[in-house]
């Protein structure tokens, strides 16, 4: 799916970025001259909203990935509410679901 690999490559940019966070807050940290920190602390601020973003792009596609997931799912519920009736207009009945999929799986054979 192509949502999840994009999730992963954002998480691996993100785990990137969030390493360079800490570098620069630790030379941040570590320069005693206010000067020598300032440019450290706008890089530092820039990668933080590169975090932020990243992070928002990840949730976003996580509920893209969701509403395709559960689109995918009501049609698929469509489908069986069909079948059933399908089978009960034929005379067939199935007593419950375990019956349905083990129905669907041995049509899968024929």
């Amino acid at each position: 799916m192509r949502f999840l690999s994009t999730i992963r490559n954002l998480d691996e940019r993100l785990q990137v970025n969030e390493d360079e966070v800490q570098d620069l807050l630790n030379k941040c940290l570590a320069s005693l001259n206010a000067t020598d920190a300032k440019p450290l602390r706008k890089e530092l601020k820039d990668k933080q909203k590169d975090s932020m973003a990243f992070a928002t792009e990840k949730v976003q596609l996580a509920q893209q990935a969701c509403e395709v997931l559960d689109k995918q799912l009501r049609k698929l519920s469509e489908n069986l509410k069909t079948f059933e009736k399908e089978l009960e207009k034929n005379g067939e009945v199935i007593a419950d679901e375990f019956s349905m999929v083990c129905c669907l799986n041995s049509s899968f054979y024929v």
